[in-house]
């Protein structure tokens, strides 16, 4: 009996487990998780985009991109009551190369 519920809690683990993390707080949120971002480029203003949070290793929603001013790059978490959340080039491109981002769906 314990081989079977080691087996079937190993089950749930992996079905929450996507490209890396943990999809449970979207799944909760009914947010569907894309693919990964590969480029800058693939920010386009008003599109919603999923972040993974290397601390907790969970995948979180709602991530809105509101533009580029300048080397800034500028995102509103629409889930957690509207905080801004900012990024030079290069600290976008470097959690991108992480595979931090997936678009959102």
């Amino acid at each position: 009996m314990k081989e079977y519920v080691k087996k079937f809690d190993g089950f749930l683990n992996e079905s929450n487990n996507h490209m890396g993390g943990d999809i449970s707080i979207l799944k909760d949120a009914d947010i569907e998780i894309g693919t990964f971002v590969t480029d800058v480029h693939n920010f386009k203003e008003g599109r919603f985009f999923c972040l993974l949070d290397n601390g907790d290793g969970m995948w979180r929603g709602d991530y809105k991109y509101t533009g580029k001013k300048g080397d800034t790059h500028t995102f509103i978490e629409d889930f957690n009551n509207g905080t801004t959340i900012t990024f030079t080039n290069s600290e976008l491109q470097d959690t991108i190369d992480d595979k931090l981002w997936a678009t959102q769906h």
